[in-house]
């Protein structure tokens, strides 16, 4: 059956063949007029069958009296007769009857069959096609003489029926072409009144279709169906008017499903307006339901069977009224198109009312399960565009009583919503959801905490390429555990993982959010949130952080937690404020993700220090160092970096940390020790602990410390170095073993601990010594304050102190030893294997330890002493009136003048006021004296020289070539110039042989005697005293005189050590013995008659010079002429 666009009209055709000039009709009101022909053709073609009925009642009325039961055929004219007279009424048209057959009944109604019925129109196209068409008359009627049609039956007829794109329907028979047309529901049924409308059709109660073939071809929906024995039922009772009609759809191909069954029924009266419709359907599609009718339009994107009914009133006035129905949709797909995911779901059911005044249809239940969730809901949706004849756009709003959400693999468990609400606004082609609001409620099971709110807005739209979805996220309160339920497993995983193992409790409030899926890429959110009362764990192993208060948020693959409030309660040391700490995943796909722990914290050290020895670290454990190795409080701020895996260890977290802290103090660090700071910075990374400040160590100052503490199992001893303050109480703490008031003022020092897990603390210390004055009284040895020098100190720290090397290079002093001290304090030992002061000492120096407050004895071990260049004792720094320190001097050598040494120097002396004791000594190695050390009056150390060969001695020291014999004390007092004395020789009884100075002195006066004796036996002198002064530089001789039996003589002047140089003037007075008779008047050592000489020059060659008129001068007047005694250079 062709459609008719384009086609004339059957009047147009007639117009023009007759040539009438009868304007032409108007081209808006051709369909129209049109349509309603074709419709008059067919309602005449069944009047004319009526009209066909009573030529053949008589007929009838007789077979009715003799036959029952059989099938009479009529003649082939009354066939010939019945298509004539069909054609009357076709314009032209033609209709033909291929057989017509009577059958009788006894109880039924006689029946007259139409076998083989097709109508034509004038041009040739095909109205009406049906195989056979029957006849029932009343036979009661009959009998009354009347002929009244009561049924009429067609078998096998095919139905086309299309619906245009314009939504309006075509409805041919047969294959006709030329259908009739329907603009919508009312014009089906003012066709159907005006078919009863006709008289011959007012008796007819039942027209039945039976073995109906129906070709349905929808243009909007782009679709066609073909169904085979279906039925159609039309009943007439009074003025009710029913058409029902019942189809098969056929199950296509490829499809397991059961077959589809349709049924309609159309109720009416013969008159007015109001109608009623309902539709019953088993398994259809849903797309099919939907594209036949707009209000259902909201299932085209359902892939499912459906099953329900609808009824659909006309009111009075010609108005569709309220449609109502509810369907039962099976098991199914969401899917609006085919490039998007379908979305699966068991079943649904709908309760719903359409109202078209409103434009809007209500869902009074909406029930919706599927293996993903349930949905139990109410709304309403109203349609816009339904003036196009199909809607444009869905704009619903939804309440929802019940909601269970339960994706496989996406919830950890069933997310329940106990109310909810969706605002949207759907456009079906193509797919795009507008939504509006959607907030699903939600509260704990408990029901203590309140309600939840979640909401989301946004756009869902659906292509060839997929779903895409953009929402904007939030909700104004949740549980934080609640939070980690309601996030799907898949969505930024790793954040949610996070979020569900640490952020343990708490209320999670005032998110916003953003959510965009792209079907086939991984879904993006950007969430952020803040939480208050919760409880934070940043590491499985530390504590977790309560009363936590800040914001989060979740960007990409990123994740950040900011506190700005919160405690960690330490397992020691008390709360950490972690207060300004922020953590930070920069990529949540890593496997394993690292975090980022930016710390912000104020805590007690011990706390903090008891956080770092937690699993995994055990930091201080490693280290053997207690969490307890400091007090104090600390302002912290680092980066910790540790990866998100189960069974972390220490050396996966990487971290630095810096503290701030006050009122730093430590009793473990230095063991038995004080370790104090008013302000330090800590610094803890993986391989160490560092501690920097400034401080005191048992109250002794130190600046600029860093105490450093390695981390791990083999890791080195802690060390500390710094500046310390050294003065009499750095002495003092440290166990030095200094006499009190050997250090005064202070001054800066450089050292350095190290702090073995086991055994004793080892220091090092160097200092310039400025600012610092030392003194040594018992090497008469000081140092001023403001002088630099270099100490060296390098030792152990512990019950017993002490200094293992000792470097001191001051004033002229340098010193390397060690010092020992004793078990109950104070010095015990310090040994120095060198000790040189200047050029006068150069020995190996013990002091020994007499017991706290005493000073140690002096022991020199060897080495040499010059003293010419030092004054032998000086005031003692325990004062006069107490015992000094024992000094036992072991030299190697004790010079006392250029050419006079003591050597194997042996000495047992005590210290008071000046030095006292005995000694012995060799002179330069070849005879040996002794000796006696007294306090001088003035200070100083007054010595007194024996020995019983003064010409040995004096042969020893150089001054004669032979002596021999004789006794000798020598006294020298300290003048207190350094190497300084006043001195006194005593000699009784020595012989003098091969002396130059005398040699020359008698060779001058040609003494021939004398020189014999000189030279041979010797001269003997029987007293020889001098009075001289000697410094380190000259021999200054006051006055001395020599008297034997053979000569007397006296001298004076300087003998310049330096320079090797005699001044030298005297009396010289031969045959003393009988010249002596003048001795009262003159001095010792001249007689009544002397020479007077001057000897200068070398001691081993001296030039001498004797006035021989000099013997003319009596001794009385000898002073008189006598010149000046030579003085040392500078007046000395």
């Amino acid at each position: 059956m062709a459609r008719q666009s384009g086609g004339r009209n059957v009047e147009e055709s007639q117009n023009s063949e007759t040539g009438d000039d009868r304007p032409q009709v108007d081209p808006e009101r051709a369909p129209r007029q049109r349509r309603r022909k074709r419709w008059r053709v067919l309602s005449w073609s069944l009047f004319i069958l009526f009209d066909i009925v009573v030529v053949l009642g008589v007929g009838l009325f007789l077979a009715s009296l003799t036959i029952e039961g059989r099938d009479l055929p009529t003649p082939d004219w009354a066939a010939e007769k019945a298509g004539d007279i069909l054609s009357r009424g076709l314009e032209g048209g033609q209709t033909d009857v291929g057989e017509i057959t009577i059958r009788m009944a006894q109880k039924a109604l006689p029946e007259v069959v139409f076998r083989d019925v097709t109508v034509t129109a004038p041009d040739g196209s095909e109205l009406l096609n049906v195989p056979a068409l029957q006849l029932s008359v009343d036979k009661r009627a009959i009998w009354q003489g009347k002929l009244q049609p009561r049924a009429l039956e067609v078998v096998g007829a095919k139905l086309e029926l299309r619906r245009k794109a314009d939504g309006t329907f075509d409805l041919g028979f047969g294959s006709g072409e030329r259908p009739a047309a329907f603009e919508s529901l009312d014009s089906a049924i003012d066709a159907v009144q005006q078919l009863f409308e006709l008289p011959a059709l007012a008796p007819v109660e039942k027209l039945e279709v039976r073995e109906l073939e129906v070709f349905y071809e929808d243009a909007r929906a782009e679709r066609a169906w073909r169904v085979s024995d279906g039925t159609m039922l039309l009943t007439h009772q009074g003025d009710a008017l029913s058409l029902s009609v019942a189809l098969e759809m056929p199950v296509e191909d490829g499809e397991d499903a059961e077959p589809s069954t349709v049924a309609l029924r159309l109720s009416m009266g013969k008159t007015g307006a109001e109608a009623e419709a309902s539709v019953l359907v088993q398994n259809v599609r849903a797309i099919d339901i939907a594209a036949h009718s707009p209000v259902l339009s909201w299932l085209e994107p359902l892939k499912a069977r459906v099953s329900g009914a609808m009824i659909v009133g006309r009111t009075d006035q010609g108005a569709m009224g309220s449609l109502n129905g509810t369907l039962e949709i099976g098991p199914g797909l969401f899917q609006p198109e085919t490039g998007a995911r379908p979305i699966p779901f068991d079943g649904a059911r709908t309760y719903f009312g359409y109202r078209p005044e409103q434009g809007r249809i209500s869902f009074e239940e909406l029930d919706i399960h599927a293996h993903d969730g349930t949905l139990s809901a109410t709304g309403q949706v109203y349609f816009e565009g339904l003036e196009t004849g199909w809607p444009t756009a869905l704009v619903g709003q939804f309440a929802f009583s019940e909601l269970r959400l339960d994706p496989p693999g996406l919830l950890r468990e069933p997310a329940l919503f106990g109310s909810g609400a969706l605002d949207l606004k759907v456009s079906l082609d193509p797919f795009r959801a507008e939504i509006g609001q959607l907030v699903m409620t939600t509260s704990d099971p408990d029901g203590t905490r309140g309600q939840t709110d979640l909401r989301a807005a946004g756009l869902v739209t659906a292509d060839d390429a997929g779903w895409h979805v953009s929402l904007q996220l939030g909700f104004d309160q949740i549980r934080a555990p609640m939070l980690a339920a309601l996030w799907p497993l898949n969505l930024v995983p790793g954040t949610r993982s996070w979020i569900e193992d640490n952020l343990l409790s708490g209320r999670v409030h005032d998110a916003r959010g953003g959510l965009r899926i792209d079907q086939g890429t991984k879904p993006q959110l950007a969430l952020s949130f803040e939480f208050s009362d919760a409880e934070v764990q940043a590491m499985k192993t530390l504590p977790p952080v309560t009363g936590a208060r800040g914001y989060a948020s979740v960007g990409g693959n990123r994740f950040a937690l900011t506190l700005e409030e919160g405690q960690m309660r330490a397992p020691r040391g008390g709360v950490i404020d972690a207060t300004g700490t922020t953590l930070r995943v920069a990529d949540m796909r890593q496997k394993p993700a690292n975090v980022e722990l930016l710390l912000k914290a104020r805590a007690p050290v011990t706390a903090a220090l008891s956080v770092l020895d937690e699993e995994p670290f055990n930091f201080l454990t490693k280290a053997g160092q207690p969490v307890d190795l400091a007090t104090g409080e600390g302002r912290a701020e680092g980066r910790i970096v540790f990866p998100l895996k189960r069974g972390l260890q220490g050396r996966d977290v990487d971290f630095e940390v810096t503290a701030y802290a006050e009122d730093l103090r430590s009793e473990v660090l230095v063991p038995n020790r004080v370790l104090e700071g008013k302000r330090g910075r800590l610094t803890a990374r993986r391989e160490g602990l560092v501690i920097t400040g400034d401080g005191a160590l048992d109250g002794v100052p130190f600046a600029g410390a860093t105490v450093q503490i390695p981390f791990g199992e083999d890791a080195a001893a802690p060390t500390v170095e710094g500046e310390v303050e050294i003065g009499e109480g750095f002495v003092q703490t440290f166990g030095i073993g200094l006499p009190k008031g050997a250090v005064t003022g202070a001054g800066p020092a450089n050292f350095a601990l190290e702090l073995p897990r086991e055994g004793d603390i080892r220091y090092s210390l160097k200092s310039d010594l400025r600012g610092v004055g030392l003194s040594l009284p018992p090497l008469g040895w000081n140092k001023a304050a403001k002088s630099e020098g270099r100490l060296q100190l390098s030792g152990r720290l512990g019950a017993r102190p002490n200094v293992e090397a000792l470097s001191l290079k001051a004033a002229g002093l340098n010193a390397e030893g060690s010092v020992t001290t004793s078990p109950e304090g104070g010095l015990q030992e310090a040994l120095f294997t060198r000790v040189s002061v200047g050029d006068w000492l150069d020995a190996p120096v013990v002091l020994k330890g007499r017991g706290l407050g005493r000073e140690p004895a002096i022991e020199l071990r060897g080495g040499r002493i010059d003293i010419r260049k030092t004054s032998i004792g000086g005031a003692s720094s325990s004062g006069a009136s107490s015992a000094g320190p024992p000094v036992t001097l072991t030299l190697d050598r004790l010079t006392i003048s250029d050419g006079i040494a003591l050597t194997g120097f042996r000495g047992e002396l005590t210290k008071t006021a000046g030095y006292s004791g005995n000694f012995t000594g060799s002179v330069n190695g070849q005879v040996r004296v002794d000796g006696t050390l007294v306090p001088a009056k003035g200070g100083g150390t007054a010595v007194r020289i024996r020995s019983d060969n003064a010409g040995a001695v004096f042969k020893a020291a150089g001054m004669f070539q032979q002596a021999n014999g004789g006794s000798m004390s020598l006294i020298l007092q300290p003048r207190g110039a350094p190497g300084e004395y006043d001195g006194q020789l005593q000699v009784e009884d020595v012989r003098v042989r091969s002396s130059s100075g005398l040699t020359a002195l008698l060779n001058a006066i040609t003494v021939v005697g004398l020189i014999d004796e000189l030279n041979g036996a010797g001269l003997l002198f029987s007293d020889v005293e001098a009075v001289f002064r000697l410094t380190p530089s000259f021999v200054h001789v006051t006055r001395s005189s020599g008297v034997g039996p053979s000569l007397g003589i006296s001298m004076e002047g300087v003998y310049d050590m330096n320079r090797d140089r005699l001044n030298m003037q005297g009396v010289f007075s031969p045959v003393y013995m009988v010249n002596s008779i003048g001795r009262i008047f003159t001095r010792k050592g001249e007689g009544l008659i002397g020479f007077t000489y001057r000897m200068r020059g070398s001691s081993s060659n001296p030039s001498v010079e004797v006035n021989p008129l000099s013997a003319l001068t009596p001794g009385m007047f000898r002073d008189i002429f006598r010149a000046p005694p030579p003085q040392p250079r500078g007046g000395g």
